[in-house]
Parts: C-alpha cells; sequence; structure tokens
C-alpha cells in the first residue's frame, strides 16, 4: 500500500476503469486513492484514533484489577474475559499503515477495495481477535431489569472513574459491575466518538452483569 507520495496518478486513472468490472466505483464514495486530480493528506498530522482514547490507564488498571478479582470467573463463565483483557494495553496499530489503508477503504462498502477484490473484515476475524461467540442471544433492549441506575452527572472519562470506584474498599457491587461494564463497553469495545462514557450502553452492560 502507498501514500499519495508513491502512488502515480497516471496508474489511479487508468485503473478506474479496470476495476469497475471487479466492483462498483463511485466517485463520491470511492476509495481516496481512486480520486481524480490531487487529493489533501494534511490530516494525517492531527489524525485522533477512537480506538484509542485518552484514559487515565493507572486509575483504569487499578478499577480492572479489583472488579476482575471478584468478577473474573464470571468473565470466563460469560466469554468477555479475554475481550476485557485487551483494554489493559489497547490495539495497537503501525500508524503510517494505518493512514495507507485508509486509502482503499470505502466507506459505501465498509471495505477494501484492492485489484484483486473487494476485502473487508469478518464476524469470523472480529471472534479471532475478540474470542467472542459469533451466536448466541439477540440483544433486547427491552429485556433488561430497571433496577440499576447510578451517578452519570459527571460522565467524562476521568471523573467517571473517581465516582464509581471506591478506592477505599475492595467491595465490588452490583451497581458497580454495571458502572464498570458501562464504562468498558463505551470506550473499548463500541469507541464512543465523545470524551465521556455513553449511558446509552449502560442497558448491554447490565444484561451482561445478568449473564446474558
Amino acid at each position: 500500500m502507498h501514500t499519495q507520495d508513491h502512488f502515480p496518478r497516471e496508474l489511479t486513472a487508468t485503473n478506474i476503469d479496470e476495476l469497475k468490472e471487479i466492483f462498483p466505483c463511485y466517485e463520491k464514495h470511492s476509495p481516496i486513492v481512486f480520486t481524480k486530480g490531487p487529493y489533501d493528506v494534511s490530516y494525517k498530522d492531527t489524525m485522533f484514533f477512537r480506538s484509542a482514547p485518552k484514559v487515565d490507564k493507572e486509575n483504569y488498571t487499578t478499577w480492572l484489577n479489583k472488579v476482575e478479582k471478584k468478577k473474573g470467573d464470571f468473565w470466563k463463565n460469560l466469554g468477555i474475559f479475554d475481550l476485557i483483557q485487551l483494554s489493559r494495553h489497547g490495539p495497537r496499530y503501525q500508524k503510517h499503515m494505518f493512514l495507507a489503508t485508509l486509502h482503499f477503504w470505502n466507506a459505501l462498502t465498509s471495505s477494501l477495495h484492492l485489484k484483486c477484490a473487494m476485502l473487508t473484515p469478518t464476524m469470523l476475524d472480529v471472534a479471532a481477535i475478540t474470542r467472542l461467540k459469533t451466536t448466541g442471544e439477540i440483544f433486547n433492549p427491552d429485556n433488561t431489569s430497571s433496577n440499576f441506575h447510578f451517578d452519570f452527572k459527571r460522565p467524562a472519562f476521568g471523573n467517571y472513574i473517581k465516582d464509581h470506584h471506591n478506592t477505599d474498599s475492595e467491595e465490588v457491587t452490583d451497581k458497580k459491575h454495571v458502572a464498570f461494564l458501562t464504562f468498558w463497553l463505551s470506550i473499548y469495545v463500541f469507541c464512543t466518538r465523545y470524551f465521556q462514557v455513553a449511558k446509552k450502553f449502560r442497558t448491554l452492560a447490565i444484561q451482561l452483569h445478568e449473564g446474558r
């Protein structure tokens, strides 16, 4: 994969007609590399990856360790233990390769447009990385207990940890477990676009807490 500096514009124009026979190319939604004329890649200097949010790792890890002591076996039986462990370090990626890959990404089809064919992550890829099962109960937000209400007055990452992680006690109540899962889902699973915990994921967190 190449960035603009190494990808000949003449080759790009030729490939457009050639690749139309393999997969559709739409001018407004085509990968950047097939854009007619020069394009600006200056955004690479200020790119922000939502998969790597700015979280106080020390405080989060301390919180995670405490909850894991009480809920680790439960997480293993539920099948989310390995995915939670990924949050200890976050995803690792090569920024320049990531940028090069985006040149071939088509947001319309959620796939990479390569000369050989279209390429996209599958459910099996997700299962291999996260160790989650591809089968199971279909999530229904209506099938949730309404007994877990906790304070969302300060949803910013740092404040949320301070409000829901009691460092003076090793106890992990049901409410605190749901609060932790909501934080984890917001940042490390669904990569919320905001710098705060998303309240909407509490419903899923409650069902996970209930073993579903």
